[in-house]
């Protein structure tokens, strides 16, 4: 016997609200459908989806900066820059306000987070992870951000002819995993283009640098720890959730 199901739901709204879309079936049932699950928005709106921690799937995207309708994906950004003898400056970041992780990790710890890191599901301000996970993320730095997410939009889809962040989204086949999207990548030789003395023209620079009190190098921190052989402190109920996942 095969059921045919289908709705309608209606939302008046006064001015552009994110929402999180929780109407799909649960993933453990997806083998008894035949033929193909479709969320459709009228007019049409981007929709990403993605799992939450229960298995549920639900989706939202990014909100650029000046409103709260999402479009954006949290569209990271990599940078690495040698420094033959010593380990390579390494800048690694999401253009939202925090990476989606992050939210993840607070959420399940109970903190809570800057303001201005995203909005819940009314497009608020809000301090609790909970919340934002609910609603959507911010770009980092206003509409500095939402420029720079703009631009890596351009150049990881756009340039390359990849999926746009709601493209991505609206083709997740929504299996827990990562949905398809492009990247961009861009290589340069620094003695080509500065000559042959650029490292150690680059060296005073980070020797400048590193006199400013409280600054830090990008990435230092990480390589040092990883290069570190000193005990490491892990956080017991994180141990006791792995463990409680191979068991």
């Amino acid at each position: 016997m095969e059921i045919r199901v289908g709705f309608e739901i209606e939302y008046t709204a006064v001015q552009p609200t994110p929402m999180v879309i929780m109407l799909s079936i649960h993933p453990s049932r997806f083998s008894d459908i035949v033929g193909t699950e479709s969320i459709i928005a009228e007019p049409n709106t981007p929709i990403g989806f993605y799992r939450d921690g229960f298995g549920n799937v639900c989706g939202r995207l990014v909100a650029p900066a000046g409103g709260n309708r999402p479009l954006f994906g949290t569209n990271p950004i990599s940078f690495a820059w040698p420094r033959p003898g010593s380990s390579p400056i390494v800048v690694d970041m999401a253009t939202a306000a925090m990476a989606q992780g992050e939210v993840q990790i607070a959420a399940r710890e109970g903190q809570s987070v800057p303001l201005g890191t995203g909005l819940n599901a009314n497009g608020e301000l809000t301090t609790d992870p909970n919340e934002i996970l609910k609603g959507v993320l911010l770009p980092f730095g206003g509409h500095k951000g939402s420029a720079v997410a703009l631009m890596v939009e351009l150049l990881a889809a756009g340039a390359i002819g990849e999926r746009f962040s709601f493209e991505a989204g609206e083709a997740d086949n929504r299996d827990g995993g990562p949905p398809r999207g492009g990247e961009f990548m861009l290589a340069m030789s620094p003695e080509l283009l500065g000559g042959p003395d650029w490292a150690e023209h680059c060296e005073s620079f980070f020797r400048r640098f590193e006199t400013i009190e409280g600054a830090r190098l990008p990435g230092s921190r990480r390589q040092r720890n990883r290069l570190s052989t000193a005990p490491r402190e892990i956080d017991a109920n994180l141990v006791e959730r792995i463990r409680a996942l191979c068991r």
